[in-house]
């Protein structure tokens, strides 16, 4: 029998139908493997590479690529499919819109909402032309591109597109089906989107009265009256109906629900029972306990002061201790306790108390604060009122990693997308926002005439003399030293809650405000956690994950941090249970936010950025620190360079570079930043409609590209806009060949665009001699930079706990040797340390 080729269409055929099978049988992972061999075999064989074979495998690739929420390698081939159907189908073509729906949908998962938004809007305007707003396809985007809308809190577009499809809404449909329509189209499960229907309604004119629209509210909260957790919130949309009706009914009702939401308050109080355990110092190292009050007995505190090793060594040993200081047999602490006590509140009454670590108290049942919420209070006359938590819980995210050779570099983009996932696996109305840039004047910015928002912060703590400080960044990315005076009075009366995700924000010091933690509650914040000492990553995680998915649920705040350390209980490392330290100034515990049936929103507040083909570093991006801060400067100041040329040999990390600055200051420019390889030379015409999708230019009809570059440059007139040029020297080289392609491409750069409200980033080999150009000479990495990067390329085992650093501290020095000795360049760097992976030799110094 005639053996066939892996170049005959036969072939390919038999790869995809067998692709075909497991991916009805929802094999996915077989599905990809036949696939892939598919599209390379018709990629390199007889078959021309813009088929419609080679086409409908490239689709089904990505798909399957989309169902394996492996989201970067589906991005990269619809990517890749995109521009070839729309050349050789044209954009009018149903299988165009549907790949342009499926990566808005890989956009949507990896939680890349404006690149999903933008999508969405072209699928929506080709779905409308192809098939009309009646078609079920159209309804189909409409209900997707409104969700986002309202998901990311841009209800004003949600409106509008209402108000665009509203005359087909109304066709044929009585009031009840109204409702339901726009429900669903804009996901409005959540309450408080009521009154956004309310506003719909409105535009519907004489057809739905206010006389209706106030028997749908009123409809809404009747039903929000039935679970006692949701009385708060029907009682005010009650009162919006009476504003509206003002019907003897409808106040009657609100009447009842506020004396339903007065007892509830009451009982809810009834029903925690808790103890309070107060210290106070007396001479000789003598403390006196007191329990609700009522004297129960002194202790020798000189016992409890041990060495940091020796508690994190033995946590369990040092907790016994702590319990037998606190509730010794026989004594009234120890009585209370047994009486299956829910919270324990402990005031301390002289600052140094604060340095040992309580929560570590442990007896036969295990750490207490496994199965009790724990909690440090003020003395009760400096304790605040409760505050109505009626309302959708706001996280405000404060990753800070700024640009200061006296600072460890943190892997501050994996925690910030840590978070996210955190907050996305949630279930409910919850908001994540970003301060970007993470300045403590754009923090103040989002917590400005606001109240209750949860503030995260994630970077570097430290203590000086005068107390406590934050490390947040400053304008162009140093370092800007915030103390814990300037933090409090910039938050105070905003929050409901701090959560300090930096070590030494819960530790002893000399002034109050050497405990930021203790400071915060004392200056009103209702509740504060710090740490101790520094967390681990992966300890950081479990923290952030159970706190969220608990409160998003209306779990209170002391609960949520019982459940937070009950898993840090099962950590590999055992005394990350007693890092965590929260406080509280409120004369009550905080009952839980209301909860809201809904879909989590992320806020980035970043201008789109748009860098496909432009190659992202891997792993924690490390050294350039001087670098960084100097383009920094150039390019967030108020007279900026019209081009930045980063330049140097080949391998020497350009691109790593620019993609970094892109992702620290792309803040700075309200048009976006967007990024073309130029490796491959694109011609204007290829270069001007990439230019013109990152932009939201719509191509009209049969136009040219003399009137798209026009409409390009119009809109490029009003917000400052970043263009990267990757591997320029392609171009530049071309030019001096005289390159027809490329003098037209340089001209279009440099004579139209940057005329504009346009500046330049260039990664070259070689210098453009353009005018203004502004040139930054690269040199290879520092050794300890240049170390980490080898690093990065040995895989670490489980059981290395501390990983890249534990492996830096016994090996740095050789390792640095080894990169000054090839000048710090990157790209040999990772050669020499893959190569030493591949090997899969044990890593040991006199290897290297």
């Amino acid at each position: 029998m005639e053996r066939i080729s892996k170049k005959d269409k036969l072939y390919s055929n038999i790869l995809t139908n067998l692709a075909d099978i497991y991916l009805i049988y929802e094999d996915y992972g077989k599905a990809k493997i036949y696939y892939s061999q598919a599209e390379e075999t018709q990629k390199g064989g007889l078959l021309k590479k813009r088929s419609p074979d080679y086409l409908q495998t490239v689709f089904k690739l990505a798909t399957v690529f989309h169902k394996l929420e492996d989201y970067i390698q589906a991005e990269f081939f619809f990517v890749k499919l995109i521009p070839l159907l729309k050349k050789e189908l044209g954009r009018q073509h149903i299988d165009y819109e549907s790949a342009l729906n499926e990566l808005a949908s890989v956009y949507q998962d990896s939680g890349n909402y404006a690149k999903a938004q933008h999508l969405l809007e072209q699928v929506l305007l080709l779905r409308e032309k192809r098939v009309g707003k009646e078609h079920s396809d159209f309804i189909q985007t409409v209900k997707s591109l409104g969700r986002l809308y309202t998901n990311t809190g841009q209800n004003n577009r949600a409106l509008s597109l209402i108000r665009y499809v509203l005359p087909n809404l109304l066709l044929n449909s009585d009031l009840e089906n109204f409702l339901i329509k726009i429900k669903e189209f804009l996901n409005m499960d959540e309450v408080n989107n009521q009154f956004m229907i309310a506003e719909i309604l409105n535009e519907a004119g004489v057809k739905i009265t206010k006389e209706a629209q106030i028997v749908s509210i009123q409809n809404t909260g009747q039903v929000l009256a039935e679970p006692i957790d949701n009385l708060r919130k029907a009682s005010s949309l009650f009162k919006q109906a009476a504003e509206w009706g003002n019907e003897d009914a409808i106040q009657n009702r609100v009447q009842m629900l506020d004396i339903s939401c007065a007892k509830e308050n009451s009982s809810s109080e009834k029903h925690i029972r808790q103890i309070e355990i107060t210290l106070d110092v007396q001479p000789d190292n003598l403390i006196v306990v007191n329990c609700d009050g009522d004297f129960s007995h002194t202790f020798d505190i000189s016992n409890l002061y041990l060495d940091d090793a020796i508690i994190t060594k033995s946590p369990e040993f040092y907790g016994e201790k702590i319990y037998q200081a606190l509730f010794p047999m026989n004594f009234l602490t120890h009585t209370k306790l047994s009486t299956l006590t829910d919270r324990i509140v402990l005031v301390l009454s002289q600052s140094y108390l604060q340095e040992i670590p309580w929560e570590y108290a442990y007896n036969s049942d295990g750490f207490l604060v496994q199965n009790h919420q724990f909690v440090r209070s003020l003395p009760k006359d400096k304790r605040i009122a409760l505050q109505n938590l009626d309302m959708n819980i706001h996280v405000i995210a404060v990753p800070a990693n700024p640009l200061d050779e006296n600072y460890a570099t943190l892997n501050i983009e994996g925690e910030w997308w840590r978070l996210k996932e955190s907050i996305l696996s949630a279930t409910g109305t919850i908001c994540l926002e970003r301060t970007n840039p993470s300045t403590m004047d754009k923090l103040r910015s989002c917590v400005a005439n606001k109240n209750g928002r949860i503030v995260h912060f994630m970077g570097h703590g430290k203590k000086s003399e005068q107390g406590a400080e934050l490390c947040f960044e400053n304008e162009y990315g140093g370092a800007d030293h915030v103390s814990a005076v300037d933090f409090v009075q910039r938050l105070k009366g905003t929050v409901f809650m701090v959560l300090l995700n930096a070590c030494d924000t819960a530790s002893h010091g000399s002034t109050n405000f050497h405990n930021l933690a203790k400071a915060l509650v004392e200056e009103g914040v209702p509740y504060a956690l710090g740490m101790r000492r520094k967390i681990s990553d992966e300890d950081s995680l479990s923290v952030t994950r159970v706190f969220y998915s608990e409160i998003v649920r209306g779990t209170p705040v002391e609960e949520a941090i019982r459940q937070v350390r009950y898993k840090l209980a099962s950590s590999s490392n055992h005394s990350a249970i007693g890092i965590p330290v929260l406080y509280t100034a409120l004369d009550k515990p905080a009952t839980g936010f209301s909860y809201f049936s809904g879909t989590p929103r992320i806020l980035d507040n970043c201008p789109p950025i748009e860098l496909n083909d432009i190659t992202q570093p891997e792993g924690t991006f490390r050294g350039r620190i001087q670098e960084l801060k100097k383009i920094g400067k150039f390019l967030t100041g108020d007279r900026r360079p019209k081009i930045i040329t980063i330049h140097g040999v080949g391998g020497q990390g350009k691109t790593a570079l620019a993609t970094v600055i892109v992702e620290r200051f792309a803040h700075a420019w309200p048009g976006g930043v967007w990024g073309i390889n130029l490796e491959s030379l694109p011609s204007c015409e290829i270069f001007s409609h990439r230019l013109a999708c990152f932009l939201n230019i719509e191509k009209i009809g049969d136009s040219n590209l003399e009137t798209l570059q026009k409409q390009l440059l119009g809109r490029l007139k009003h917000q400052r806009t970043l263009i990267v040029l990757d591997n320029a020297e392609t171009m530049i080289e071309a030019v001096e060949q005289r390159n027809v392609a490329a003098l037209d491409l340089a001209q279009f750069i440099r004579q139209q665009l940057l005329i504009q409200n346009v500046n330049l980033l260039i990664t070259s080999r070689i210098q453009t001699g353009w005018t203004d150009e502004t040139v930054m000479e690269l040199d290879g990495l520092d050794p300890e930079a240049g170390a980490y990067l080898f690093l990065q390329c040995i895989p670490i085992e489980l059981s290395e706990e501390d990983g890249i650093e534990d492996r830096m501290n016994q090996f740095g020095s050789a390792l640095m040797e080894l990169s000054e000795k090839i000048h710090g360049h990157p790209l040999g760097l990772l050669l020499l340390g893959k190569a030493f992976a591949e090997k899969n030799v044990c890593f040991q110094e006199d290897c290297l």
